[in-house]
């Protein structure tokens, strides 16, 4: 099996006469020839078809949609299975006929385009998608709403086509829309993109610019998911159109001129043009353009205005993008590792590193645990005590601080298993607490010290061989 299978379910294997032997007969028998058919494994998963494109599609373009994105492939490439409806009825027969294709080969591409002269404007359309493995198992079908205008809207989509992204506080997000003018839409044009955040908190994000094509959010933004850290973004394209001064400017001229020296007066052209950005709830709207034909009289230097309203289409396509932030649990971190350490030393045993990914202010609240292990093999270890006999417990401010200090000469030789748990001060937390243990064992001598060699360059070549010396010393040569 995997992407070079050569054996799929389904096909016959023949295997030669005497040559494999029955392993539940006494004398184990040569087994003659015969036939046995591969079958997918039980509990092979089934695959999941994701299908993407663009909602909204102006005249003269294809409505396309791909399942690239599909996943469960079990190595081998997916079968796809299109549908397409308009008005509750099966249209996938006329729709897919335009495509010059036969079925076979529509079913091995993953991305489904249907050319405009087969759309009717101001139609919604429906494309499902399924996909089926080598394992044959097929998926749940999905479905893609499409609104065909009759408008020539800006083509919009999103660069690598994945439309709703996780990923974790500490991580940037970047994700940008590509826009093209439509292929008949009025020229030249002028693309000018927007976007706003619809949900998540905070509201806006800080420091999100919402005006270029791509989005990018800085690292430590976004909040957690338990602290309402969804995000939907919503991108439009406006495709603004530049007027026309020379048709501005022979409106001008035919204005009518009511002045009293009007023969005096020469035209001169003014354009000045006002757009109104279309809403989100109706994106086809017009927006206004205003022409001021200035009429300039030989004496006078102010001039006169007329004003003349025309109006310019105002396309607009959007996407919607989500962004969702993984809790992340708190990561404990005992700076020392597991070590052997000498009864005469003090112990400081430090927890104060660690951090909750998901809060910008590391405040955690700490306990400690100690089993003690003397080698007996005692089940369960008894808790951990001084040299005296008293409970070894945190002291000091180890409970918000996540460090201690064990004065030395006061332990028991042996194995002390220590166990750090820190937990968020926040009541609404729903992450459990985390932990983190070490184990230290206490000997009556002193322990000696290993260093490795200190490299001033710290970068070096993946084709040469490095090299590491290690020292170790006397602690009290040390």
């Amino acid at each position: 099996l995997g992407s070079q299978a050569t054996i799929v379910p389904g096909d016959l294997l023949r295997t030669k006469a005497d040559v494999v032997r029955y392993t539940d007969r006494t004398p184990a028998e040569l087994a003659p020839e015969y036939e046995l058919e591969v079958h997918a494994p039980p509990e092979a998963l089934n695959p999941i078809a994701i299908a993407t494109g663009a909602s909204r599609v102006g005249v003269c373009e294809a409505i396309v949609v791909s399942g690239m994105l599909s996943v469960g492939d079990a190595g081998r490439e997916l079968v796809y299975e299109w549908q397409v409806f308009a008005g509750g009825r099966d249209i996938s027969a006329a729709a897919m006929a335009s495509m010059d294709t036969t079925a076979d080969v529509l079913a091995s591409l993953p991305t489904l385009s249907i050319p405009p002269y087969t759309l009717t404007a101001d139609v919604a359309y429906t494309v499902s998608l399924r996909v089926t493995n080598f394992l044959r198992k097929t998926s749940v079908a999905v479905t893609k709403e499409v609104f065909y205008s009759s408008l020539p809207l800006p083509r919009l989509a999103i660069k690598g086509g994945l439309v709703d992204v996780k990923t974790i506080r500490r991580m940037p997000v970047t994700m940008e829309a590509d826009a093209h003018p439509s292929s008949c839409g009025p020229t030249p044009s002028k693309l000018v993109y927007g976007w706003v955040q619809d949900e998540g908190v905070p509201n806006p994000v800080a420091g999100v610019r919402t005006n270029t094509s791509a989005l990018f959010i800085a690292k430590n933004k976004l909040s957690p998911t338990w602290k309402n850290g969804k995000y939907r973004y919503t991108v439009s394209v406006h495709d603004i159109t530049t007027p026309d001064v020379v048709n501005f400017e022979q409106v001008c001229n035919n204005a009518p001129v009511s002045t009293r020296n009007a023969k005096r007066r020469r035209r001169r052209v003014f354009v000045r043009v006002a757009y109104r950005s279309p809403s989100i709830e109706a994106p086809d709207t017009y927006c206004s353009v205003r022409l001021k034909c200035t009429t300039l009289p030989v004496y006078c230097s102010l001039g006169c205005l007329s004003t003349i309203r025309l109006k310019c289409a105002a396309l607009l396509c959007r996407r919607d993008v989500s962004v969702e932030v993984d809790n992340m649990p708190i990561l404990v971190l005992i700076d020392g590792g597991d070590r052997d350490f000498p009864v005469q030393q003090q112990l400081v045993l430090d927890a104060s590193s660690s951090y909750d990914p998901d809060a910008a202010v590391a405040e955690l609240a700490f306990t400690l645990a100690c089993a003690f292990d003397d080698g007996t093999g005692a089940d369960p270890l008894p808790a951990c005590t001084y040299a005296d006999g008293a409970p070894l417990a945190a002291s000091g401010d180890f409970a918000t601080s996540g460090k201690m200090t064990v004065p030395a000469n006061t332990m028991r030789a042996g194995t002390h298993l220590f166990t750090v748990t820190a937990a968020s001060p926040d009541p609404e937390d729903p992450r459990g607490p985390s932990s983190a243990a070490v184990a230290i064992t206490v000997v009556d001598q002193p322990v000696p010290v290993a260093v490795v060699s200190n490299y001033d360059v710290l970068k070096f070549n993946r084709e040469r061989k490095l090299t590491l010396y290690a020292n170790t010393y006397d602690a009290e040569d040390f």
